[in-house]
């Protein structure tokens, strides 16, 4: 039985387009057990927002902290990017501890279109 978490999805076919629009970043930990391992972040994560999806949100995890967008690019109110991500982008579904499918997304560089 086919299931959606089965699924890998490129980035153009989840945002109906090569690029998105940037609002926001943080930096994100590794988990070990429910807490964070150690003080050294493990990437970045990029919220983007997706024009031709009705401005649908999605995070995008970028491995290590050396990218052009980090917390402070946003730290102009309004400030966004337009921007594109490595064509090794995955989005996958999974399921919450409630039953819902939620959408993991994960490329390994992103960047800003002019």
């Amino acid at each position: 039985m086919i299931k959606p978490t089965d699924f890998i999805f490129n980035f153009p076919l989840i945002a109906r387009s090569e690029t998105a629009t940037a609002v926001n970043a943080s930096v994100y930990y590794n988990y070990i057990n429910g807490k964070p391992d150690g003080d050294t972040p493990a990437g970045i994560k990029v919220e983007v927002v997706l024009p031709n999806f009705k401005y649908e949100k999605l995070i995008v995890k970028l491995e290590g902290i050396k990218h052009p967008l980090t917390p402070e690019s946003f730290e102009v109110d309004g400030t966004t990017y337009k921007v594109k991500f490595s064509p090794d982008f995955q989005a996958k579904f999974y399921r919450t501890s409630t039953g819902e499918y939620s959408l993991s997304c994960k490329a390994s560089t992103v960047e800003i279109v002019k």
